[in-house]
C-alpha cells in the first residue's frame, strides 16, 4: 500500500513538472515583446523659450541682411583711405529655421504665433532696421589695390523651444517636456562690415 502511494505521488510530481515545462514552452520570448515606442510630441502653449547658442561663432549671423556695398581702387602713390559717402538702411524680419516641425510635433496651427511668443519671451522685435550713415564709416588701408567693401545687418541667433507632451507607448506618455523646434535669428540695429582684397 505504501509503495502504491509513493508511486502515485511520483506520477503526480512528474505530471506537475510536465505542466511547468509546457507553460514555459508557451511563454513569449523577451525579444518578441513590443518595445516602448516614442510616437512624437503634442504642443503645449505658453512655454516658448529661447536658449543661447553655445558656440560663439554660431550666436550671430553677421551677414543677416545686406545693406550696401562698393568696390574701390587705390593706385600707387594715393592715400589709401575711404569714408562712406552714402546713407543706407535695411529692414528685415526674424528668420526661422525649424526642422520637420509638423512631422514631429502635433497641435501647432500657426508658426507665426509661435514666433511672436518666442520674441516676447526674450524682448526682441520680429522686425528690425539697421542703418549705415554717410561719413560715419572710415577705412584705412596699408597699401594700394582694389577692395570690395560690404555692410550688413547683424542678426542674433537662438535655439527655439516650446512646451510639449510626450506621446509614446511607454510610461512617459503624457509627461511634459521641452521640444526643440530649431533656431530663430532676430534682426537688430547692429551692423557688420566686411572688406576683402580683390587684387
Amino acid at each position: 500500500m505504501q509503495k502504491a502511494a509513493k508511486f502515485l505521488c511520483l506520477v503526480a510530481v512528474m505530471a506537475f513538472a510536465v505542466m511547468i515545462d509546457a507553460s514555459a514552452a508557451y511563454r513569449i520570448p523577451e525579444s518578441q515583446v513590443a518595445p516602448q515606442t516614442s510616437l512624437g510630441y503634442e504642443y503645449v502653449p505658453g512655454y516658448e523659450r529661447n536658449l543661447e547658442v553655445a558656440s560663439e561663432p554660431q550666436k550671430y549671423d553677421i551677414r543677416f541682411s545686406y545693406i550696401y556695398g562698393t568696390t574701390i581702387t587705390f593706385d600707387a602713390g594715393s592715400a589709401p583711405e575711404y569714408t562712406l559717402n552714402v546713407t543706407r538702411s535695411t529692414t528685415e524680419e526674424a528668420k526661422l529655421d525649424f526642422n520637420d516641425t509638423n512631422d514631429n510635433i502635433a497641435g501647432i496651427q500657426d508658426l507665426k504665433l509661435i514666433e511672436e511668443k518666442l520674441a516676447d519671451s526674450i524682448g526682441y522685435k520680429l522686425t528690425g532696421t539697421a542703418t549705415i550713415y554717410k561719413g560715419e564709416y572710415g577705412c584705412k588701408f596699408t597699401e594700394p589695390g582694389r577692395y570690395d567693401l560690404s555692410w550688413y545687418m547683424r542678426g542674433h541667433r537662438y535655439i527655439a523651444q516650446c512646451g510639449a507632451k510626450v506621446i509614446s507607448t511607454g510610461s512617459d506618455h503624457g509627461q511634459f517636456s521641452y521640444y526643440t523646434l530649431g533656431t530663430i535669428t532676430y534682426p537688430t540695429s547692429e551692423t557688420a562690415f566686411d572688406i576683402s582684397r580683390v587684387d
